[in-house]
This record gives C-alpha cells, structure tokens and sequence, in this order.
C-alpha cells in the first residue's frame, strides 16, 4: 500500500489522515512526555536523519551512490544525533528539532510546490537502486531548508538562553 495524497473529492480519506496523523501524534506525545530520555534521543535521531537526507539530496542520485553506503550514513548520523543529544542535551535538541522540524516544513510545502524534494527519504531508505534527481528546483528547497534550520537554531538558542542578572545597588 502506497500513501498518496487525497483527492479533491476523496473528503474521508482527507479526514483519515488527518485523524491518524492526529491520533499518532498524541500518542506519541503522551509516550514521550513519561519517559523523557526516550523523548530526547527521538529528537536526537530525528535530527541526524533528517540531516543525513538533506547532505544525500545534494546530488542526484544521492552524494553516497552506494545502497550500503547510504545506508550506513543514515545510520550513523541517526547514532549521532541520539548519542549528542542525550550527553550534550540543550544544544543538541535545539539543533536537531530546528533541522528536524524545517526538513519537514519543506516535504510538506513540497507537497504542494511538487519539485522532488519530498521523495529523499523514500528515494534514500527504499528499493535498491532507486532513482533521485535533484532539480533547480530541489536545490531551491534545500537551500531554503538550510536557512529555515539555521534561523530556528538562532531563534531557540535567543529565546531560550539565560537572562541576564542585572545589577540592582542597594
């Protein structure tokens, strides 16, 4: 069964996804609010494979031609996000959630904006020997990705930074 995007007229599959992707949320919320260390390292591993993807789609093809190759890159950032955000936690979470969370701003708007740019993962993590092509297009989306992610980044690390003591003389 392949996922694919509703049609205009297809209102209750419409409200499917949407109850799924709802309920699926929660659930996991609800998972990850009782067990907290768990809640990190998805976040951690999120964000590496979410990195992993966005270097991948740099070429056509992926930069890694090699299934094995990619394969193991994936995973190793996957380990790497986990492993940083568990022991270095506040950074770690702050960068992975921003790249994590603009890597998904930019499938979703690719839904619409219909460039490629959505089919890396399924391009990277599918059949063997499938085939990716990156576009002007694509690299519009992953160039915008990048500065969407790193303007998350600088907005968690302002808004989340200490204040400042400030000097009151008595």
């Amino acid at each position: 069964y392949k996922i694919r995007a509703p049609l205009d007229t297809e209102h209750a599959r419409q409200l499917w996804y949407l109850g799924i992707a709802a309920a699926l949320g929660a659930l996991g919320g609800a998972c990850v609010l009782f067990a907290y260390k768990v809640g990190v390292a998805l976040v951690g591993a999120l964000g590496g494979f979410a990195l992993a993807t966005w270097i991948l789609a740099m070429q056509t093809n992926g930069v890694i031609h090699s299934d094995v190759g990619r394969a193991l890159f994936i995973a190793a950032l996957v380990v790497a996000g986990i492993v940083a955000a568990l022991f270095i936690q506040r950074p770690a979470v702050i960068v992975a959630s921003a790249v994590w969370g603009s890597y998904v701003l930019f499938v979703g708007i690719d839904c619409f904006a219909r460039t490629g740019f959505q089919y890396t993962a399924l391009a990277f993590l599918s059949t063997p020997g499938a085939v990716y092509e990156t576009t002007p297009k694509v690299y519009a989306m992953i160039a915008c990705m990048a500065l969407s992610a790193l303007l998350g980044i600088f907005a968690q690390f302002r808004l989340t930074r200490k204040p400042k003591a400030s000097f009151i003389p008595l």
